[in-house]
């Protein structure tokens, strides 16, 4: 009786969750539907527990899900958050467990019971007559209506408290179009975006300069297009630019061009020798505060001039020292530093007439090259293939000192489609390649025409099944037993016949009508050309002799001549027997009889067979 009351709760539970475990499972329901199913599955008593499949009744604490709103056993909730198949995670139990309707997240497990609004701890049972729904503290709900976390939307739920989710909020609020021209009146829950009113968007663009032309739209205006006339820092040249990427707003719509600058300095001698660039320019660097070392910077001024030769315009030579340069030159690297090998100077140092090791772009290769040569070599290419496995997984990378990180195949797949017909034209890849693209726009019938796929068919589509009787011409009057199909070649017949064996010899029983040569397994007895000998073969079909050969290929059974065994060559109508000695053995006997030897007979016309046995 029980196992039948368990059945019957299993297959309520199952009927009483048709629609409100819809929306744990991944298919939305609409919000008013779902509450009012629960709310009169839990009136009725007819809800069930999804964990223990047993009825939710009135004075059961329950738990509701905050996101699929199903009702549980509080007690069973409680079992099901500890059990390690709800876990997050089992190697970090701490993450949390999952509702068992639709997997939502949850680190807090539930050990109160309260009413769906949450205001009231434990709410009393329902009396008997009484119609607010079980579980219900009966106050207003005071649910926010707000759908998500950027929902405007303030109101509250105006229902009493019930189960399931609130309904969209109805309060009508005044809202305005993207633009803010036009004013709307909408219900609160339709939601932020509004139509476009058609008027021109007008807001400011991000350059501060202009405004939006396009038509009244939401979300950003995007970057300012218009095409402006940009002067470089020192005036000697212009561009034209789009306005959006000359900065933002107030900033001055200049560009520093490769010109040398070339304003003059606040020393008035000399000429700025920096690249063009925003104003003021740098105080003069030979002004006698500025220059306090000779140019190698090793020895001070002090040193080199006494005070009554001491520097007092920009236009004074600059003593220099007895020590070489030093300074490091541009050829330089971490690996091999160049100095200035020249004496104390001023202006930039003479090239250097050293050599580096340059390396390639791929970093395999190495060659040492003149540091005055190093502006016009470039980028130096080594003769080493990549030989890196492309993408793909079937091709390698075979050029010249490549700096591909990815390898991409460039190369067509070529492969053999499913359909059997056509090859992939994709790029190389890896894994099987995509089905086959191709289209038939005819009908496809099978071989008899009564079974029809009508177009579009994907390429490499198989004739349809027929089960019809085949109706093609057969080479025999047997009743046909295979269906109708699509090969170009007819099963064989199988059917039972009575057939003569190739030799003509006997009739044979039970041989399937298919099997044209049969054989007893008699030899063959007819004759040989020869008129001596007839055909040693197995029953069989044709000719007895090679086609080639047209001869007997039997020996010859004549007497011999000189002995009693019989010729033994190779049968030869029509000539003599060739008088070579006899191959035949035979077997000598001592006189004594009690040693025995097997030789050759060796008779002919030029010997004679022995009769002794010689030791």
């Amino acid at each position: 009786m029980k196992a039948e009351n368990e059945g019957d709760r299993r297959g309520h539970k199952r009927s009483s969750h048709s629609a409100t475990q819809k929306k744990g499972r991944g298919k939305q329901v609409m919000p008013s539907l779902q509450s009012s199913e629960l709310t009169e599955q839990l009136t009725s008593g007819s809800y069930s527990c999804m964990v223990c499949c047993d009825r939710v009744r009135d004075r059961d604490a329950v738990w509701s899900c905050k996101e699929c709103h199903h009702v549980f056993h509080l007690g069973c909730i409680g079992k099901w958050a500890a059990a390690p198949a709800s876990l997050v995670s089992e190697k970090e139990p701490s993450e949390g467990w999952r509702c068992p309707a639709c997997q939502n997240p949850s680190d807090v497990v539930p050990t109160v019971y309260k009413c769906y609004c949450g205001k009231l701890i434990n709410p009393r049972p329902r009396a008997r007559g009484e119609l607010t729904v079980p579980h219900s503290c009966g106050e207003l709900c005071g649910r926010s209506l707000a759908r998500n976390p950027l929902s405007s939307c303030q109101h509250k739920c105006q229902l009493l408290c019930h189960p399931g989710p609130c309904p969209p909020c109805p309060v009508t609020v005044n809202r305005s179009c993207p633009c803010g021209r036009q004013k709307y009146q909408v219900r609160c829950s339709k939601g932020e975006e509004l139509p476009s009113c058609g008027s021109e968007c007008g807001r400011r663009l991000k350059c501060g300069r202009h405004h939006c032309t396009q038509s009244c739209h939401s979300g950003s205006c995007g970057d300012c297009t218009m095409m402006l006339t940009q002067h470089c820092h020192c005036g000697r040249s212009h561009r034209e630019v789009v306005c959006g990427e000359t900065g933002e707003e107030g900033e001055e719509e200049r560009y520093g061009c490769s010109l040398v600058c070339g304003r003059e300095l606040n020393c008035g001698n000399h000429l700025c020798e920096l690249s063009c660039h925003p104003a003021p320019c740098p105080p003069c660097p030979l002004l006698p505060a500025h220059v306090t070392a000779c140019p190698c910077g090793a020895t001070p001024l002090s040193a080199l001039l006494s005070p009554d030769q001491s520097r007092t315009s920009c236009l004074d030579p600059v003593p220099t020292c007895n020590r070489s340069c030093g300074r490091v030159l541009p050829c330089s690297t971490k690996a091999e530093p160049h100095f200035c090998p020249a004496g104390c100077h001023e202006g930039p140092c003479p090239r250097c007439e050293k050599s580096r090791l340059v390396r390639c772009r791929c970093g395999r290769g190495s060659t040492r090259v003149e540091c005055q040569n190093l502006e016009g070599i470039g980028d130096f290419v080594c003769d080493k293939p990549c030989n890196k496995m492309k993408s793909c997984g079937r091709h390698r990378c075979n050029t010249r000192c490549c700096m591909d990180a990815n390898h991409q195949c460039t190369l067509v797949c070529g492969k053999r489609l499913r359909c059997g017909i056509h090859n992939c034209m994709e790029q190389c890849h890896r894994g099987h390649c995509e089905q086959c693209w191709e289209y038939s726009y005819e009908e496809l019938t099978c071989h008899c025409g009564a079974e029809i796929l009508y177009p579009p068919l994907p390429c490499g589509t198989r004739p349809p099944t027929c089960k019809r009787v085949c109706a093609r011409m057969h080479s025999c009057d047997h009743n046909v037993f295979h269906s109708c199909h699509n090969e170009e070649e007819c099963p064989p017949c199988t059917v039972l016949t009575v057939k003569m064996c190739m030799g003509e010899h006997e009739k044979r029983y039970n041989i399937p009508c298919h099997i044209a040569d049969v054989s007893c397994g008699m030899p063959c007895g007819k004759d040989l050309p020869c008129g001596r000998h007839k055909c040693l073969k197995l029953c069989h079909r044709g000719a007895c002799t090679d086609s080639l050969a047209q001869q007997c290929r039997q020996p010859c059974q004549t007497p011999r001549k000189y002995c009693s065994h019989v010729c033994g060559e190779t049968c030869h109508v029509g000539s003599e027997c060739p008088d070579i000695p006899c191959k035949a053995e035979v077997v000598l006997t001592c006189k004594c009889g009690r040693m025995k030897e097997r030789v050759l007979c060796g008779a002919s016309s030029s010997g004679i067979m022995q009769q002794a046995f010689h030791k």
